[in-house]
C-alpha cells in the first residue's frame, strides 16, 4: 500500500473570493489583449536573457535587438515580469510592436504544447532602446554602431550569395 502526504492549505473566504478574482480579471485581461500576428510588425532577437521564478511566474531582465519595418535595428536592454522567454537562436526571433512612448515592447509570445486561437499570448517588457546594436560573439554580447551592423550584415548577404552560386555552379540539378 502506498501512502500519499497531502499537504492543506486553510485560507478565509474572502482570500478565496480575491484570488478567484484575480483569476477571472486576468482571463478578462487576456481576452481583450490583441494577438493578431499582423498587428506585431517588429522582430525582437533576445540574444540574453535571465529569468528567475516569482510569485506570479517569472522576473527577467536581458538584452536583443529589434529589428524594425525599414531594416534598421536597435539594441535594446529588458526588464520583464510574468513569463520566461527563452533566447533567440540563429535568425529566430519574437513578433514585437512598441507603445506609443517607446518604452514598453509587446511581444508576441508562443505557448508550448498549445495551438490555435488561444496558443499565444502577449508578453510586455519595459525597455530602454540603445543606439547601439548588440552583437553575439564567442566571448558574450559586445556593442556595435548601426553602421558597423549594416556593412557586417551587407557583407554577410553578399558572403551567403557567394556560397548559394557557388554551390549551384559545382552542383547542377
Amino acid at each position: 500500500m502506498q501512502s500519499v502526504t497531502v499537504n492543506l492549505v486553510t485560507i478565509t473566504q474572502a482570500q478565496l473570493e480575491a484570488a478567484l478574482e484575480k483569476k477571472q480579471e486576468a482571463a478578462r485581461e487576456a481576452q481583450s489583449v490583441d494577438l493578431d500576428p499582423a498587428h506585431y510588425p517588429l522582430r525582437f532577437q533576445l540574444l540574453k536573457g535571465e529569468f528567475t521564478p516569482a510569485n506570479s511566474g517569472y522576473n527577467g531582465f536581458g538584452r536583443g535587438d529589434l529589428f524594425y519595418q525599414d531594416k534598421s535595428v536597435k539594441g535594446i536592454e529588458f526588464s520583464s515580469h510574468g513569463f520566461r522567454l527563452i533566447d533567440s537562436l540563429g535568425n529566430e526571433a519574437y513578433r514585437a510592436r512598441l507603445n506609443d512612448t517607446s518604452d514598453k515592447l509587446y511581444l508576441l509570445v508562443h505557448v508550448i504544447g498549445e495551438n490555435g486561437e488561444n496558443s499565444y499570448r502577449q508578453c510586455e517588457l519595459k525597455i530602454n532602446v540603445k543606439l547601439s546594436v548588440f552583437v553575439k560573439t564567442i566571448t558574450g554580447l559586445t556593442t556595435m554602431s548601426q553602421e558597423e551592423f549594416a556593412r557586417m550584415r551587407k557583407a554577410r548577404e553578399q558572403k551567403q550569395a557567394l556560397s548559394v552560386a557557388s554551390n549551384a555552379a559545382t552542383n547542377p540539378q
